[in-house]
């Protein structure tokens, strides 16, 4: 659990201790929900998301500094609101500051705020399903796990530190907000 400092840590340690190579990269990938209305939510809904993926990334930053490659998956539900979502809106904002401070500090770092992933992750199911209707209706189109990872592929190209993967008819959005 990489949102759990001493956890992560000590597996850090055992594997430095099998005499593995470096790590050199990192990817993180961490998603989780708890929905619920900002008024009604308690700390551990709000930690339920927060940890594992702006605190992991925040100990993954801080134990392995040096790497090469530091990528954070974010998601366009940092800007775009989705109802319910408060405790995921800020920790995708988090990465992607996370990933401006590494940058300023001449780190390696990439945060990909990514749009919404055909029929995988977290858009399973009928919660989700609903909620990739609602983005549809808005003119966001998701994208096909193929394409997502020949993206993946380019943005590691790029010079950025933050960068947005948003399929959308920005006509139907512009009316529908």
């Amino acid at each position: 659990d990489v949102g759990d400092a001493a956890e992560l840590e000590a597996a850090l340690d055992e594997y430095a201790a099998q005499s593995w190579p470096p790590i050199r990269g990192v990817v993180h990938a961490a998603g989780q929900l708890d929905n619920g209305l900002a008024g009604d939510m308690t700390r551990a809904t709000f930690d339920r998301v927060v940890m594992p993926k702006l605190h992991g990334a925040l100990h993954l930053d801080r134990l392995l500094p040096e790497v090469e490659l530091f990528v954070t998956f974010s998601s366009t539900g940092s800007f775009l609101a989705q109802p319910g979502q408060a405790n995921y809106a800020a920790a995708n904002a988090g990465l992607d500051a996370l990933a401006h401070d590494r940058r300023a500090r001449g780190r390696h770092a990439l945060s990909i705020a990514w749009g919404v992933w055909a029929e995988t992750g977290l858009v399973r199911g009928d919660a989700g399903a609903r909620n990739v209707e609602e983005l549809r209706r808005q003119g966001v189109q998701p994208f096909a796990a193929e394409d997502g990872v020949t993206l993946f592929g380019w943005l590691l190209r790029r010079a950025e530190a933050a960068v947005a993967v948003l399929p959308a008819d920005w006509s139907v959005f512009r009316r529908a907000r």
